[in-house]
């Protein structure tokens, strides 16, 4: 995949090298951003600020699937 133009700029801007990967990089680091804020905004509703964080977490891969096993 290749990016052309003021994406391929703005992606050089925050990771060098561009492509692909650095844009989902790139993207992350804003999710995280979102979420933090919408997190920490005394102003949002408390269901708002509660998902944030539970999405936040989520991406740091704070919760645990448990999958259980039957053994035959």
């Amino acid at each position: 995949m290749t990016i052309n133009g003021p994406v391929y700029e703005a992606v050089g801007a925050f990771a060098p090298g561009g492509g692909v990967n650095a844009l989902l990089e790139w993207s992350d680091k804003i999710s995280e951003r979102i979420l933090t804020s919408t997190m920490r905004n005394e102003h949002m509703k408390p269901a708002d600020r509660l998902k944030a964080s539970e999405m936040l977490a989520k991406t740091y891969g704070a919760f645990l699937e448990r999958v259980e096993v039957a053994r035959t």
